[in-house]
C-alpha cells in the first residue's frame, strides 16, 4: 500500500525540546510544513499534544510549533502533525524547507 503524503518531506538531523503531556529532547529526523518525524526517549503515546521547539540554526531562536499531535509511535520514533502555529514560525519554516528543495 502506498501511502500519500500531502508534503513533501525532507530528511534533516535537526535538535528538538517539547512540552506538553511528555517533556524531553530528540532528534528531528525528517520534516515537512505539516508534520515530522522525530527520535527520543520520552514516554509519548498517539494523541498527545506537544508544543515543539525545533532548532534550524545555531544562529536564531528555535522554531515554535505551538501544538503538533503525535499521530505514530514506534519505540523511539514518533511522528507529529503541527496542528497551531504562528504566521511568523509558519514563514520562517517555509523559509528553511526551500532552502532545503535547492540542496536537493
Amino acid at each position: 500500500m502506498v501511502e500519500k503524503r500531502n508534503n513533501r518531506r525532507y530528511d534533516v538531523n535537526l535538535p528538538l525540546t517539547f512540552t506538553g503531556s511528555a517533556k524531553g529532547m530528540g532528534m528531528v529526523l525528517n520534516l515537512s510544513k505539516g508534520g515530522c518525524q522525530m527520535e527520543c526517549l520520552a514516554d509519548i503515546t498517539n494523541h498527545d499534544v506537544l508544543t515543539l521547539h525545533l532548532t534550524l540554526s545555531l544562529d536564531e531562536a528555535p522554531l515554535t510549533i505551538d501544538a503538533a499531535s503525535v499521530r505514530r509511535c514506534n519505540e523511539q520514533l514518533f511522528s507529529v502533525a503541527f496542528l497551531v502555529m504562528d504566521m511568523k514560525e509558519q514563514a520562517r519554516l517555509k523559509l528553511y524547507l526551500s532552502s532545503l528543495e535547492k540542496k536537493v
